[in-house]
């Protein structure tokens, strides 16, 4: 399986590329070959005079990796047409697939970043294995010579994966997320949508360095002033197109090169299943490393997840992308709702199973996201509220597991009497016991655990 990606050519490149414009094995089916020997200040001063070019766009493919060839275009017209040239000069590559998988690269960001119609070729009729690529990716023969054409706006480039990142102030830690995101070694096309929430550090920085670098993969939301997390999770996940979307936050990492192509593998095998998620790692702010052993059957229902009491790690679900039609349904909750990734877990298990994956693909930093920051009684309170509407939008069906308010009205108040906000504290207490003696879902008021809440919550408050 090869990783292939295309980046603006360099002019470093020339230390390689120089040998390739010797090889005549290279240039054999090509009109193009060199007709004298070409040294490394050759190959500069060529790299050097077309990356002046006004009327060409020219990209190294890097296959794991390696730089292995050249992918471009030139005489190009604005708002009509531009030819398409393409060569793998590393041989170890040739036949790989590589060129097929960097010609779709190319074309999806010609479709999406220029105003160029019509992408063209000329290839040597005996090239029969060049000719079979381009027909695949679309082009369409239009003489003998041979010339071959491709509308671009024809051109299907949805990426079949869309890698969902929200941001901010994560300048320390979204160079990993993002490198662990490049290195994916999958079948599958991706692209990656961050929505960059007006950080005040350099993240929106690495973020355009790696936009350009990658110019194909990143689609960034950089929005002009900060919208709060809860409406950059909404607005990033709109313009999301693949089929499938994989979480990961901009303070988290992937530590699995085949995550995506095992989950998506998995999802294409199993259509009943509509989310699956894995083991994880917990890295603490301390640098301790602490895995988690999740022993789960490889399918099961919503139903069973609650009853294991087990929050699946954001950083390692996929889900296949059919909330849109939903959002309307669950946008009170959306938009209010504290813990989104709960949130989503009900919007697309409800009617579907889960998938399961025994590996361990990421890492999630411990007090690092805006939830590890957050007052404890804000979270508890939303949490409590966020719970009571979803009972309500799924029509209690999982009321037995998230209908018993008991461990929120408890936390709100403990959370409460910590920050000596005692009148709140004291207020919540009544709730809670008033709560207790009229829900018959709440453990008895006369409970050997009420009696240790009463007793911890009188602490507190004459603390």
């Amino acid at each position: 399986m090869i990783k292939v990606e295309i980046r603006p050519l360099k002019f470093e490149d020339a230390s390689t590329s120089y040998l390739w414009r010797n090889d005549p094995e290279v240039w054999k089916l090509t009109g193009n070959r060199p007709t004298k020997f070409i040294t490394k200040e050759i190959e500069e001063n060529w790299i050097r005079s077309k990356l002046n070019e006004s009327n060409s766009l020219r990209f190294a493919i890097i296959a794991n990796d390696e730089y292995v060839g050249n992918i471009q275009l030139t005489n190009i017209i604005s708002n009509q047409d531009a030819e398409y040239h393409i060569f793998i000069g590393n041989k170890i590559f040739w036949n790989k697939g590589v060129a097929q998988k960097a010609t779709h690269l190319l074309i999806s960001y010609i479709k999406e970043k220029t105003n160029i119609n019509e992408i063209y070729l000329f290839v040597n009729p005996d090239n029969k294995s060049a000719i079979k690529v381009y027909e695949k990716t679309g082009f369409i023969k239009v003489n003998e010579k041979i010339e071959m054409r491709l509308k671009v706006q024809n051109y299907d480039n949805l990426p079949l994966v869309s890698i969902f990142m929200i941001t901010y102030n994560h300048e320390l830690f979204i160079k990993d997320a993002l490198d662990s995101i490049l290195n994916q070694r999958c079948n599958y096309t991706f692209e990656i949508v961050v929505g960059e929430d007006f950080s005040t550090d350099n993240t929106r920085k690495i973020l355009n360095e790696y936009s350009t670098n990658y110019p194909n993969i990143f689609h960034l939301l950089l929005h002009d002033k900060n919208i709060g997390a809860i409406n950059n999770q909404i607005e990033t996940y709109k313009v999301c197109r693949g089929k499938y979307v994989a979480l990961c936050e901009g303070d988290d990492y992937w530590t699995d090169p085949f995550k995506l192509q095992k989950q998506i593998d998995f999802l294409e095998a199993y259509e009943n299943c509509n989310y699956i998620f894995s083991n994880f790692t917990k890295l603490s702010p301390e640098g301790s490393l602490v895995q988690s052993n999740f022993k789960l059957p490889e399918q099961f229902d919503l139903y069973f997840l609650l009853k294991e009491n087990i929050m699946p790690p954001t950083q390692t679900v996929v889900f296949r992308n059919n909330l849109k039609s939903d959002l309307k349904k669950w946008n009170s909750i959306l938009t209010t709702g504290f813990n989104g990734d709960w949130i989503l877990l009900f919007m697309i298990a409800e009617n579907s199973r889960i998938g399961f994956l025994k590996d361990n693909t990421a890492v999630y930093r411990e007090g690092v996201g805006v939830v590890s920051k957050t007052n404890n009684a804000y979270k508890f309170l939303n949490g409590l509220e966020t719970n009571k509407k979803i009972n309500k939008l799924t029509h209690f069906k999982y009321d037995y597991h998230i209908g018993n308010y008991d461990f929120h009205y408890q936390n709100i108040t403990y959370s409460f009497l910590e920050y000596k906000q005692k009148i709140k504290g004291l207020l919540w207490f009544c709730k809670s016991q008033f709560y207790k003696i009229s829900n018959s879902k709440s453990d008895s008021f006369f409970s050997k655990s009420n009696w240790i809440f009463i007793k911890h919550s009188f602490k507190l408050l004459l603390k």
